[in-house]
């Protein structure tokens, strides 16, 4: 048990760890402390603002909306959702500031929902904010394009991509984990406002199958590896196609 004397030293020691942190400049706690809090839970911000007038007002700053985690609101895809008005305008800022995840979702909800200006422009902003999943998106759909500059140019992006990543890592990692979130879109927009993507043309004449059926696994399926990183990029594709569609059914 602890005595009268130790409280006393626990509670001036606590208190003295407050009167540091707060005594530190107003964009140390912005930028390292605060930012860092919200990028891994909102929910530990949200108390963080609790404990202080200063760190209350801190928090309202920019920079953390723009690394906030809005994990804890998956079911409100976007800005756009106004189920619950105070999200919707939480989610708005968050997307204002440049949170790339909040952008991702706009971006995914745009572009797939007939405002493909708008949804290409969101997901750019999400790539350009080092978001994983929308840098992948967005070299897809510029795989998909009829312009052969574009088609250039999202080659360039995932072929860049993909050497920036871990050793191991691969493109159907992002598509799994877009496959998730675009069902989750489809349980709250409308289905027949789906945009549907197809593909124009190959950037390898040799590719020509994306999945074969195992035939010592019945019901398996297999991803072909391509016969250069052109065929690959072709095959990934392809398979983000079928993939969207099979959500949209």
């Amino acid at each position: 048990m602890l005595s009268s004397t130790d409280n006393t030293n626990k509670r001036s020691c606590v208190s003295s760890s407050s009167s540091s942190i707060l005594s530190l400049p107003h964009e140390l706690i912005t930028t390292e402390i605060l930012a860092r809090v919200a990028s891994c839970s909102s929910t530990d911000l949200f108390n963080a603002k609790l404990s202080s007038k200063d760190l209350l007002e801190a928090a309202n700053d920019d920079h953390i909306f723009k690394h906030i985690s809005v994990a804890k609101f998956e079911r409100y895809i976007t800005p756009y959702d106004h189920q619950r008005k105070q999200v919707s305008s939480f989610l708005q800022r968050c997307k204002e500031c440049g949170n790339s995840e909040v952008l991702f979702r706009a971006g995914m909800s745009d572009f797939f929902c007939s405002k493909q200006e708008s949804g290409l422009k969101n997901l750019k902003k999400a790539v350009e904010n080092g978001h994983v999943d929308a840098t992948y998106v967005y070299g897809v759909i510029l795989l998909c394009s009829g312009d052969e500059n574009k088609r250039e140019e999202g080659l360039k992006l995932l072929s860049s991509f993909k050497k920036s990543q871990p050793k191991g890592f691969k493109l159907s990692e992002c598509r799994e984990r877009v496959e998730n979130v675009t069902r989750l879109m489809t349980d709250i927009i409308w289905r027949p406002w789906l945009h549907r993507l197809a593909r124009e043309q190959e950037l390898c004449s040799h590719s020509k199958r994306y999945r074969y059926e195992d035939p010592w696994l019945p019901g398996l399926t297999r991803e072909l590896e391509g016969c250069c990183e052109k065929c690959e990029l072709d095959n990934e594709a392809e398979l983000f196609c079928t993939m969207m569609a099979k959500c949209y059914a």
